[in-house]
Order: structure tokens, then C-alpha cells, then sequence
């Protein structure tokens, strides 16, 4: 799906079903439910701030927003793309939500720009795995330093369990997109948790962050508060 000539209408097929991976195949709306909102709970007279990386379709944070309208929150999310299809097919699905602010473009420039604690919370779901490992080094130290509160990268496990089970429930469940092959190949360019973890003990710009498991087949860099 990443291929600037594959199919538009494969492409959009994959963003809608991304609505259904992360509701039932990501710990995404799990975790942004326990942790940020929770935050936000506490103190719901401020105005609380998000960045969004590798947003796709926008799914989660409208999620996130209708969460907070229903709630009288106020958070005002950023999210950013790299792919400019994406951020089109998002653009369409965000006119009623100008708490969601759409960005086209490379995140980690975006971060190397950013002041210090420029967001209360950073986001990523399924990003880190496009990365080489010296890229996702530096993705952290650039997220550790704009983050505020707390940051929450969520991304696949690699392990051979997560690849024969989501082969066969993509096989079953997700047709005529790229999700069954892109799936496939992303559990194989991810990190184990070991390697995850790693990263983190030999880095003392990374001291601040804890590797979590969270299911399904998923592991988390995550600083809590």
C-alpha cells in the first residue's frame, strides 16, 4: 500500500478495514482509553494536546475525539501521514472535526522542529516498524524530548505466533485490500520485545521508557507518569 501506483481502490478498502484491525486487532483504543484519557479525566478544564503519528485514515483519533466531546474535553490532536493519498482519503473523513489538525509530510521532521514538550501526548501505532533500527532510535529521542506527559508507541510484535495467527484471520476476515500481504510483511519487519527492550537499556537518552507487551501481538514503548 505503500507504493506511490498501487491500487487507489485497494488502498481505500485497507483504510476503511484499518477502522476494524484497530478496533479488534491493535491494544490502540485500549491503551489510549486507559492511559490518555484517564490523564485527561483528572483535569478536564484544561486543553490538552496529541500528536498522531502515521495517523492513516484518522480512525483512532476520531475515536479519541468523540470520546472527548462526549466527555467535555477539550484535546486538540495533530496527525501526521508521509503518504499524500492517505492524507487525502483522511481529509475527506475529518470535515466535522476541527479538533483534528492534518498534516502531510516526514514525522521525524516534524519532531526534530518541535520545542521541547511541544505535545502533551505522542502517538504511533503500527509506525516504528517502517523504520530501520537506527531511525527508530532516533524517533524515540525526538518523541522523549517533544513530549509533555506521556508517549505511547504501540507496534507489532515480530514473533512466528503473531504471523501464522494473523494470517489466518486476515485470510478469513480481511479481502479485497492490501491488509492480508502489508500485515504479513509489517510482523515481519517488526521488533521482538527483546529487541525492543534492548534498545532502550543501551541508551541512557531512553531511561525514561518501559517496553510492555500488550495484546494482541503487540509491544509498547511507553513512559509512564
Amino acid at each position: 500500500m505503500d507504493c506511490p501506483d498501487s491500487s487507489g481502490q485497494l488502498l481505500g478498502n485497507t483504510l476503511k478495514q484499518f477502522v476494524w484491525i484497530n478496533q479488534h486487532m491493535t491494544p490502540s483504543r485500549r491503551l489510549l482509553r486507559r492511559n490518555v484519557l484517564r490523564q485527561m479525566r483528572a483535569d478536564p478544564s484544561r486543553e490538552w494536546t496529541m500528536l498522531d503519528i502515521g495517523s492513516g485514515g484518522c480512525d483512532l483519533a476520531i475515536w479519541l475525539i468523540d470520546l472527548c466531546r462526549q466527555e467535555r474535553i477539550s484535546l486538540v490532536i495533530t496527525c501526521i501521514d508521509h503518504d499524500s493519498r492517505v492524507v487525502e482519503f483522511a481529509r475527506q473523513r475529518l470535515v466535522n472535526y476541527p479538533e483534528i489538525i492534518l498534516h502531510q509530510g516526514d514525522a521525524l521532521a516534524l519532531l526534530s522542529k518541535s520545542p521541547k514538550g511541544n505535545w502533551d501526548f505522542i502517538f504511533s501505532n503500527h509506525f516504528l516498524h517502517h523504520l530501520t533500527t537506527p531511525e527508530i532510535v532516533h524517533c524515540l529521542h525526538l518523541v522523549v524530548l517533544a513530549c509533555r506527559e506521556q508517549c505511547i508507541m504501540s507496534d507489532l510484535v515480530r514473533s512466528r505466533f503473531s504471523y501464522f495467527l494473523y494470517s489466518v484471520c486476515a485470510k478469513l476476515l480481511l479481502r479485497n485490500s492490501f491488509a492480508y500481504d502489508d500485515g504479513r510483511l509489517s510482523i515481519r519487519r517488526s521488533l521482538t520485545k527483546k529487541e525492543a527492550s534492548l534498545l532502550v537499556e543501551a541508551d541512557p537518552q531512553l531511561q525514561s521508557l518501559c517496553v510492555h507487551s500488550a495484546i494482541p501481538g503487540h509491544f509498547v514503548f511507553w513512559n509512564p507518569q
